[in-house]
């Protein structure tokens, strides 16, 4: 497929120097960039955003990462969701923009930190999120799915009664 794309005048020192840097070949570049675009305004129309997910990962040696998705928290990390009290464990519960689930868990002794010590969990759905035995506290985050599902609303079925 053959396109073509019109620079204004003031912008072409940008483009200049990115054809440099991306040694001559800038459609990856320009369509990296269409994707993200794209994702980001199909995610606000969704009530959506880019969500970064700061940590250090417990099952990697407590490596700092960051991993990011489209979505929105239902139960948000500032929270500091404690699903049960008798484990020293927190959890963030979001939905993301294909539907899929992300859970977050650490250790509320680290919570004051940037990179929390923890493990991000994902799902296809609730249910896959809900058999999962996995986590730390497979218990606890049973309890803060439930929460999360209470928050996002609750799907009526109409019994044929």
């Amino acid at each position: 497929m053959n396109k073509t794309l019109y620079i204004r005048d003031e912008d072409g020192p940008t483009w200049d120097r990115a054809r440099e840097l991306a040694g001559e070949k800038l459609s990856p570049v320009i369509v990296a960039a269409l994707k993200r675009f794209v994702a980001d305004r199909e995610a606000e129309l969704k009530y959506m955003e880019r969500i970064e997910i700061p940590y250090s990962d417990t099952k990697d040696g407590n490596r700092p990462a960051v991993k990011a998705f489209y979505g929105r928290w239902l139960i948000k990390p500032e929270e500091k969701y404690e699903p049960a009290s008798i484990f020293p464990y927190c959890c963030a519960v979001g939905v993301s923009a294909k539907g899929g689930i992300v859970v977050f868990e650490w250790t509320r002794l680290t919570t004051t930190a940037t990179h929390p010590d923890g493990q991000l969990y994902l799902y296809s759905s609730f249910e896959a999120a809900r058999t999962d035995n996995t986590g730390i506290t497979g218990f606890g985050i049973r309890i803060a799915l439930h929460e999360a599902i209470k928050r996002q609303g609750l799907i009526v079925e109409q019994l044929d009664i």
